[in-house]
């Protein structure tokens, strides 16, 4: 799961287009990216900057003008579930969402496939997702009814497809506060936050379980010309495997590898940076299962 805060200063709910890891809305101010339990990560740009009287005056200024906004930045919507499973054999599934917050936010939802560039009303899935547009008072839950309206026979019947889930918190216009002046007020700043959510359409009869694939993943590594190492991942599964975590272990020594999620029946190549891999390297992962739990896992690197 992904969420992206983004500043709705001066914009209206209909005016957003997306992007992103589905969905989220552009001019990002901040991004909070969670795959499951315990991998969010905030991402932030460092820069070495020489300060100087003239620099330190304007930075000052800057900052005083930034403290007098009010900036509402917290996510009040909290979804229930990082990621969904659609078994081909249900009439619908639902996703539930709590507003946490005391006051109402709009949620607005939608389905894609990969397609960012795509307005939401202009996407074809072979999902509905209803109602596209709720408004949620503070404190109260609701549930988004996911229909699969597409024709089975079109899609794969020998493994797993993903699509993408999109929930828009559009939080309402602040309003003046007796205790906030009215420039103040006026120099408010409004942030939408979007979620992005995992739906595996998985169909009936598939061989194994998707523990089983993760468990038995086929790791190669291997070094050439004595620098570069590659590590060689198969999945010889029907079920899509998501990799929260991995390291390549030789001896006392251990470098961690950018993760990703493994698509049904296929093989990714990782690059290793710094990296040697001998006859004894081993591979310790970690995968998230359907309810966004994660679990560890060794194997060996032949």
């Amino acid at each position: 799961m992904s969420i992206r805060a983004t500043n709705l200063a001066n914009r209206g709910t209909d005016s957003f287009r997306t992007d992103g890891r589905h969905g989220h809305a552009r001019r990002t101010d901040g991004v909070v990216r969670s795959g499951g339990r315990g991998d969010a990560k905030t991402h932030a740009s460092r820069a070495l900057v020489k300060v100087t009287p003239k620099r330190y005056l304007r930075h000052a200024v800057i900052f005083a003008l930034l403290a007098m906004m009010s900036v509402q930045a917290s996510a009040r919507v909290v979804v229930q579930g990082t990621r969904f499973v659609y078994p081909a054999k249900e009439s619908e599934i639902s996703i539930g969402l709590v507003n946490g917050s005391e006051h109402p936010v709009l949620m607005k939802a939608w389905i894609d496939q990969g397609d960012t560039q795509l307005a939401p009303e202009r996407l074809k899935v072979p999902f509905l997702i209803t109602p596209p547009l709720v408004r949620v008072e503070g404190g109260k839950e609701h549930l988004f009814r996911l229909q699969f309206i597409g024709i089975p026979a079109e899609l794969p019947a020998d493994r797993e497809s993903v699509y993408w889930i999109n929930l828009l918190e559009v939080p309402p216009k602040p309003s003046a506060s007796k205790n906030i002046s009215d420039a103040k007020s006026k120099a408010s700043m409004q942030l939408a936050f979007q979620y992005r959510l995992k739906l595996f359409y998985r169909p009936d009869g598939l061989k194994g379980s998707p523990a089983d694939a993760a468990k038995n993943l086929v790791w190669t590594a291997t070094t050439r010309d004595g620098m570069k190492t590659s590590l060689v991942v198969k999945n010889d599964s029907a079920y899509y495997v998501s990799l929260a975590k991995i390291t390549l272990t030789d001896g006392d020594k251990g470098v961690e590898v950018a993760p990703d999620m493994l698509q049904p029946f296929s093989t990714a190549t990782f690059d290793v940076a710094g990296g040697k891999a001998g006859s004894k390297a081993k591979v310790s992962y970690q995968w998230i299962d359907d309810w966004g739990g994660i679990h560890s896992q060794a194997a060996q690197a032949d």
